[in-house]
């Protein structure tokens, strides 16, 4: 329904009625003879509300609510008007996906409308893809927003667009199979199915192309295109596409048919791309010398050598070749020669000519190589790449074999070859002679001269021995030389005139080291030390062996024996017999540090670098238990006593000696224990019993060979008593202990006080 412009006023509401009316067959049978319409209606009622008035610059909005366009149209415009058209004026229009995808079914709009002073509309396309695809009409959302210039939008600011899809159900699908499809070059096509699916209902068509993958068009296929057209009810059409053989070796190459575009209605199915792989059918083969070696004589014109190929006979194939010198020398001996070679369908064999060069020189046998790289064509090199040509000299001449030899001074012999080459029709000689170079005659090797002889029609080589002499000693390689002279008989001498002989080492000095990471030894014996000797037998082998250090005093516990110690050929084992002093202190273990100097004739040290030795106290074998007669002498002013000491009762610090003694004065006595702690071996206390208490005492630490330190208990210090305790010899594992003292105490009560007390007297005691 439409309403004329200008019909109705702005600002206004108005009554719409609908009226809505179903029309039926006029009933002529009960009423014969009627006219006009029959049927009924039903009426609706609405209000209409009209705008206000557009401003002067325009009221902007889309001309309807709904566009439609077909989808092969190719573009659909999409018309915006203005009321009002005063001065310059704009608006934004973007699309939205509905149903339609953007960049699939159309492409996205983004933009601004420009209205001019006087311009009531403006159109806008948008772009329009055809997809061939069965899927129906599809929606696109425009929209309106952002007027500016002073319009304003009015109530349409957005509009449906419907994509009108041009392809029916009733035409059916079209697709292309198989989806991969393999075959060999050999074939002379490539047939593909275009197959209708679906309603086959009229007549529809398909373009196709080929498209090229790694195959090119022209070269393994040929490029092709057009259109496959079904009438109706037909259900498929070939495609055929034909192919190109040729003799190279490839890989296998690809190509696409792809269907392009359909009329008639018909949609595209699944697959609209069929994969065609080439096949390979040529094989470059493999690439041999037919022989590894080829001999010539040197008056020869050339080598012919031959190249062959088997499994494969593919085209374009190609090897290079090229002449590498030996002992034959380029463009001297023989032309230095390269080059490729092509192997065409089909062809197995090839061959190189290599020109020989003839001279008047004695130069015996020469050689060079020939070799293949560098294959093409999808060949490969087999092992036999390398053909070594042998020149046979034509000139009578004696040469040696080789310029240098090598042989272990182990070797008994040497051996020495003279090869006689050209002709033997006379006899000849030569002269030999050996001459040291760094090896000397007769100590490395047995020198030796004389003539060679060479029978006319005889053998045409000659083995010399030279005898090698064996040492046991490290030392460099030797040489010497075997030199021939003085040709007779019409021969001369050929390119090798001497050998030189390089005798190598065979004797290693191996590693040395302490047998042990500590050595012991008991006072008065002697103490073994040993060294050994891993991964070599060689002779005169020396290694300093140091004694330094440690808490043994050399001359007093031990005797240095520090010097070189010899390792002979095929020694493995040294010993050191180290002299152990005996002493008459009982003594802790002490030790003498052991480790390596200066290491002669080539050896190395092992891991056992150093050592220690432990040299174990010898017990005095004078010690006498506790219960032998001990004494004890003192004085006490001008008066010297003397007291025999007898075992007393056993205390907190082990056995003790009790001694008593009397002076002029009985009130002089005094008692005086002495004992041994268990705790702290060797140390003696001197205790005042406080018996009387006739004198209180210090004793200050003393000095002496074996002294150990006086501890006073039950006394008070006081300064200027000195002592001494010397053990003579002290047995720890029998608790055994001999030796001296003497004491100067200061007695500071009873009758002598303010003078010194001096005992001195010597003592055994046994350890309880």
């Amino acid at each position: 329904m439409q309403i004329p412009a200008d019909t109705l006023d702005y600002s206004n509401v108005y009554e719409g009625r609908l009226m809505f009316l179903k029309r039926t067959t006029t009933n002529t049978v009960s009423y014969p003879g009627a006219t006009g319409v029959a049927g009924y209606f039903r009426q609706t009622k609405f209000p209409i509300t009209t705008l206000a008035p557009p401003p002067s610059h325009g009221r902007i909005q889309f001309s309807a609510r709904n566009f439609s366009v077909a989808e092969n149209a190719g573009s659909a415009d999409i018309t915006v008007t203005r009321s009002g058209t005063e001065g310059d004026a704009s608006v934004d229009i973007f699309t939205t996906d509905g149903t339609a995808t953007d960049g699939l079914d159309y492409t996205v709009l983004s933009t601004s409308i420009q209205f001019h002073d006087g311009d009531t509309m403006a159109t806008i396309p948008i772009s329009i893809l055809d997809d061939y695809l069965l899927e129906g009409n599809e929606t696109v959302n425009v929209w309106l927003a952002n007027a500016t210039g002073g319009a304003e939008l009015g109530n349409r600011t957005n509009a449906l667009l419907t994509i009108m899809d041009n392809e029916i159900a009733a035409a059916g699908k079209l697709q292309i199979i198989p989806v991969t499809y393999s075959l060999s070059e050999t074939n002379k096509a490539v047939n593909l199915t275009v197959l209708r699916t679906g309603n086959k209902i009229g007549t529809v068509s398909a373009t196709f192309a080929t498209a090229d993958g790694s195959a090119l068009g022209g070269s393994d296929y040929v490029a092709t295109n057009g259109t496959v057209i079904f009438t109706n009810g037909q259900t498929s059409k070939v495609i055929s596409v034909p192919l190109l053989n040729d003799t190279l070796q490839e890989s296998n190459k690809t190509f696409t048919v792809n269907l392009l575009t359909t009329t008639g209605g018909a949609a595209y199915g699944t697959n609209l791309t069929s994969t065609v792989t080439i096949l390979n059918d040529d094989i470059g083969g493999v690439i041999n010398f037919t022989r590894a070696g080829i001999s010539a004589n040197e008056n020869s014109t050339n080598f012919v050598v031959n190249v062959s190929r088997k499994g494969g006979k593919a085209s374009d194939v190609t090897v290079d070749y090229s002449t590498t010198g030996g002992t034959a020398t380029a463009d001297v001996d023989y032309v230095s020669t390269y080059g490729t070679l092509t192997f065409g369908a089909g062809e197995t064999n090839k061959t190189i000519l290599v020109p020989i060069i003839n001279d008047t020189l004695p130069e015996g046998l020469e050689n060079f190589t020939l070799t293949l790289a560098n294959v093409t064509g999808g060949a490969t090199l087999g092992t036999t790449n390398v053909c070594t040509l042998t020149i046979v000299d034509d000139e009578s001449s004696i040469s040696l074999g080789t310029p240098a030899i090598t042989v272990s001074e182990a070797g008994t012999n040497v051996s020495i070859t003279l090869t006689r080459s050209g002709a033997t029709n006379t006899a000849v000689f030569v002269d030999f002679a050996t001459t040291d170079i760094t090896a000397t005659n007769g100590v490395h090797y047995t020198g030796t001269n004389g003539t060679f002889s060479f029978p006319a029609g005889g053998a045409t080589s000659k083995t010399f021995l030279i005898p090698i002499k064996d040492n046991t000693v490290v030392d460099n390689s030797r040489t010497f030389k075997f030199t021939l002279s003085n040709p007779t008989g019409g021969v001369q001498l050929g390119s090798i005139t001497n050998t030189t002989v390089t005798i190598t080492n065979n004797d290693f000095a191996g590693a040395i080291q302490f047998a042990s990471a500590t050595f012991s030894g008991t006072e008065g014996s002697n103490a073994v030390i040993t060294l050994t000797r891993t991964g070599g037998l060689a002779s005169g082998i020396y290694i300093y062996v140091s004694m330094v250090g440690g808490t043994a005093t050399t001359g007093v516990d031990y005797t240095n024996m520090s010097g070189y110690v010899l390792f002979n050929a095929g020694e493995t084992n040294k010993t050191i017999l180290v002299p152990l002093i005996t002493d008459l202190l009982n003594e802790s273990t002490e030790t003498v540090n052991l480790f390596f100097g200066t290491i002669i004739g080539g050896a190395s040290i092992g891991a056992q670098s150093t050592a220690t030795l432990n040299i174990l106290n010898k017990p005095d074998a004078n010690a006498v238990p506790l219960t032998g007669p001990l004494f004890m002498t003192w004085k006490i002013g001008s008066t010297t006593i003397t007291a025999n000491i007898v075992a007393g009762a056993t205390d907190t610090h082990g056995g003790n000696l009790i001694v008593t003694g009397t002076s002029s004065s009985t009130s002089d006595f005094k008692q005086l224990i002495m004992d041994v702690g268990p705790s702290v071996p060797g140390t003696l206390h001197l205790t005042d019993a406080g018996l009387n208490g006739f004198c209180t005492y210090t004793v200050s630490p003393f000095s002496g060979v074996g002294a150990k330190n006086w501890d006073l208990a039950g006394s008070s210090s006081n300064n200027g008593s000195t002592g001494t305790f010397i053990y003579d010899a002290i047995d720890h594992s029998l608790k055994l202990a001999s030796g001296r003292f003497t004491l100067h105490l200061f007695q500071t009560t009873g009758v002598g006080a303010g003078t010194f007390i001096d005992m001195v007297g010597s003592f055994r005691i046994q350890l309880q």
